[in-house]
């Protein structure tokens, strides 16, 4: 065997490096001979085994995969130490594939870019499967054990275009909770093809079954048959319609030249900053806005009276301190939220299934801080104890 000074030897490696795909071929010659040299010292242990050929394995390149020789012993007890560091970097690039369909990027996409990274090929059948594999691991963190206690539970929902026979778009609702140490909780993604009251019973039971036992408040748009629906599994926690949802809906059917004025007193009636204000006092400006309307817009007027008389859940967040009713009259917390999923769906025009939407949605859910908002609340800074203002 010619042995070779460490001159000799970094000259012959600085010309192979030279030829095309040498960086590989050195790469592969280092890994080859690193295994090597380790199955002699393990086989030099014991008489009764020895040297076994080799087999053949896949590996990562720069720019490009290639084969490697891995060798094996006759007892079967070898096992490259190197063969697990690639294991990691394979591992790694399954982790990579996932983030980049979590964000958005379609399987086509995703294989494109590990294969500019990494040279790894991965065809688009190979990507959906190693989506899949996070699959459970996404359904298992959305069925996950809640704790009993909430101070709030926000309720929206956010449409998805998704893929069954045809493409339509879906209604997908999503849970987000206050908690009593003040961070924020995605505590469930659902979604129904339809909207129905039955709907909202099992997402209520759903978030009892993991261990919800207590609820101060709910505050939701107005969804169809949600009070009721949730009053069969929370019989005693009150529900706040979404004030801001209830002013647009009024507005679309007011013309525009008198959309200021109208929006002008709809901020009156429901003003939340009003340190004496009453829930008896914001009916009665409901009442006297109306007649103000009552000529031009007739219907509108008769609902805002209906509204102020009967147990429509408008004004519920005048029942607690002033200091939280800017934050429970409104379901906006929540729509920040839905944002952000929207920022990761709109880079997909459609999604190929409904598992495939609420993958996207649970991963954007975990990357905000494991699903737990954790810095405080900015509407109390200076109100460490939220729970005392919603008993």
């Amino acid at each position: 065997m010619v042995k070779l000074t460490k001159k000799q030897l970094s000259e012959a490696i600085k010309s192979q490096l030279v030829e095309k795909d040498g960086l590989n071929e050195v790469f592969k010659m280092t890994l080859e001979g690193l295994m090597y040299l380790e199955r002699e010292e393990v086989i030099s242990q014991d008489a009764d085994n020895k040297g076994n050929g080799y087999r053949k394995k896949n590996s990562l390149g720069f720019g490009s995969g290639f084969k490697l020789s891995v060798p094996r012993d006759r007892l079967g007890v070898f096992q490259p130490y190197m063969l697990e560091l690639l294991k990691e970097d394979e591992s790694r690039i399954k982790d990579a594939c996932f983030e980049l369909y979590s964000k958005g990027l379609t399987t086509k996409d995703v294989s494109s870019v590990i294969e500019k990274l990494y040279g790894k090929s991965y065809s688009e059948s190979s990507i959906t499967n190693i989506t899949k594999g996070f699959y459970l691991q996404m359904e298992q963190w959305r069925d996950r054990a809640l704790e009993p206690n909430w101070v709030v539970i926000y309720i929206d929902a956010i449409f998805v275009k998704v893929r069954r026979d045809t493409v339509q778009s879906e209604a997908f609702y999503v849970l987000l909770g206050v908690k009593e140490d003040l961070t924020r909780e995605v505590l469930g993604i659902y979604n129904y093809p339809t909207e129905s009251a039955t709907n909202w019973v099992d997402i209520a039971k759903d978030i009892q079954k993991r261990g919800v036992k207590k609820v101060n408040l709910f505050v939701s748009d107005g969804l169809t048959g949600i009070e009721d629906a949730l009053k069969r599994v929370f019989p005693t926690t009150p529900l706040q319609t979404c004030i801001v949802h209830y002013q647009r809906n009024l507005m679309k059917n007011i013309r525009p030249d008198d959309k200021a004025a109208f929006g002008k007193d709809l901020k009156e009636i429901f003003d939340p900053n009003r340190h004496d204000d009453t829930e008896e006092k914001a009916k009665l400006r409901l009442k006297e806005k109306a007649k103000n309307w009552k000529k031009i817009y007739p219907k509108i007027a008769q609902k805002m009276e209906q509204d102020a008389d009967n147990k429509y859940i408008l004004f519920e967040y005048m029942k607690h301190d002033y200091r939280v009713r800017p934050m429970i009259y409104t379901t906006n917390w929540i729509e920040r939220l839905n944002k952000s999923f929207r920022k990761t769906l709109k880079v997909r025009g459609s999604l190929p299934s409904i598992e495939s939407a609420l993958v996207l949605i649970t991963k954007t859910s975990i990357d905000m801080g494991n699903g737990t908002y954790s810095y405080p609340i900015h509407n109390f800074k200076n109100e460490p104890k939220l729970c005392l203002f919603l008993k």
